[in-house]
């Protein structure tokens, strides 16, 4: 079971993986995705085609720039003082 177990503090490297990586919107990505709302609205309430697919379309290429920003930091290594001292991650040796 899960919720009994204690957990005990990573000694010394910790790898990232997928499940400690969270990639959060910033300003501008709020804006980005308000401004893609706004435009799919107006697109449905006129009925172009184009503005949907455009929309579909920026959409996706973002979904996929974020998919590509989470895969990239997965495999770096950081250590419990460079975390505290917000130090930028090394890469893991895979030999």
């Amino acid at each position: 079971m899960r919720f009994g177990r204690t957990r005990t503090p990573w000694e010394g490297d910790f790898p990232l993986t997928r499940r400690r990586i969270y990639v959060l919107p910033s300003r501008m990505g709020l804006i980005f995705a308000g401004a893609l709302l706004v435009m799919l609205v107006l697109t449905i309430n006129y009925g172009l085609a184009l503005g949907c697919v455009l929309v579909f379309v920026l959409g996706g290429v973002s979904r996929v720039a974020l998919s590509c920003v989470a895969q990239s930091g997965r495999g770096w290594c950081c250590d419990r003082a460079a975390a505290i001292r917000c130090t930028p991650a090394r890469r893991q040796n895979s030999t």
